[in-house]
């Protein structure tokens, strides 16, 4: 039997939809049946050749971000059964470096495998998740509670990276945030931040609907940087000492470099973005050291924060369903072009 599956031959050509033979599971493996994958701009980077992955492995069926019904299951699988909805996260990192073994798993120095990377991904109807995700010790799969939008629960793994995102820049109660970048991760922090105690939140984008969604998912201000009042504007939200907590959630290294200037003394700027294999930044020295600014990075998620998020999204805490448009997977490219334009908060290939 066989099933549609988009396919990325090399980095730089268009993704082709084939028909490919159904996986096969054994072991501990299960086979999804896929309800909803997400367009992540991690994707975008693979697609053009931006992203260079050691562990990347080419013709790949991309789509790291996914949730599907399952509709088979190896011999030796014990955790989950058929008709359970699952949301993985989709690395599986190595179990046995120091860092993963002092729980930082996202930091992995071993061998790592991913959906969508090593692992075929969730841009076709069906998906198997090899038994080896369902180690604890190196990996996570969830199982999507009734009440949850199966829509929603296909990008559990990018909100955890934002709450991962929101922890490394040290928001607490009381602060002022400023996060640069509203696309889907920059608008999921803004409603992060304010859970987190963040007094004052202001984004900055150039385009006009994400800074009006921003309005209406909380922030205080949403500004462009291509106003000539900018400047001002920052200066008059950010009370002129800066804000707390600088989030570049964006992968441009000129805005990680300006951005540092809006950081308050003793403040935090977070790298959130990761920028195309081979970029490098200049800073002043001086503003770290002087005014004891901190630099930080997030990459990834932990795995603690999947059931936190899944309780959050049981109690509709987030918004997030408005932040997803659906294309059904014969138009996959056209979801992609949209994230290359910027169009939309989040494309979500859809199954259903």
């Amino acid at each position: 039997m066989t099933m549609k599956a988009a396919i990325l031959e090399a980095p730089g050509s268009p993704i082709t939809i084939r028909d490919i033979p159904i996986p096969k599971v054994g072991g501990a493996d299960v086979l999804l049946k896929t309800k909803y994958a997400g367009v992540c701009s991690t994707d975008l980077k693979v697609m053009t050749g931006k992203k260079r992955v050691d562990y990347l492995d080419f013709p790949i069926v991309l789509g790291h971000e996914l949730v599907g019904e399952v509709v088979d299951l190896g011999p030796k699988h014990e955790l989950f059964k058929r008709g359970d909805h699952l949301a993985p996260f989709p690395a599986v990192f190595c179990g046995r470096c120091p860092l993963c073994l002092s729980g930082e798993h996202r930091l992995c120095q071993g061998s790592i495998k991913a959906l969508g990377y090593n692992i075929q991904g969730g841009f076709a109807e069906y998906t198997r998740i090899p038994g080896e995700m369902f180690d604890n010790s190196r990996s996570r799969v969830f199982r999507v509670p009734d009440g949850i939008s199966l829509k929603v629960a296909s990008v559990l793994e990018p909100i955890a990276c934002c709450f991962h995102g929101i922890g490394q820049s040290r928001v607490k109660l009381g602060d002022t945030v400023l996060i640069m970048g509203l696309g889907f991760m920059g608008l999921v922090m803004l409603q992060i931040a304010r859970m987190f105690g963040a007094a004052h939140v202001v984004g900055v984008d150039p385009i006009p609907e994400r800074r009006e969604m921003a309005l209406e998912l909380g922030a205080d201000a949403a500004l462009s940087p291509e106003a000539e009042e900018y400047e001002s504007q920052m200066r008059e939200y950010t009370s002129g000492i800066g804000a707390d907590a600088v989030i570049a959630a964006l992968a441009i290294p000129e805005v990680f470099e300006k951005s540092l200037q809006w950081v308050k003394a003793g403040g935090t700027l977070n790298l959130f973005g990761g920028a195309a294999s081979g970029s490098q930044i200049t800073i002043d020295p001086n503003i770290i050291h002087y005014k004891e600014v901190s630099l930080v990075g997030t990459a990834g998620y932990r795995f603690q924060d999947g059931h936190r998020i899944l309780e959050l999204l049981r109690r509709d805490v987030l918004h997030i369903e408005k932040l997803i448009k659906t294309y059904p997977l014969e138009q996959i490219n056209e979801a992609f072009n949209a994230n290359l334009r910027k169009q939309g908060a989040k494309n979500v290939i859809a199954f259903e």
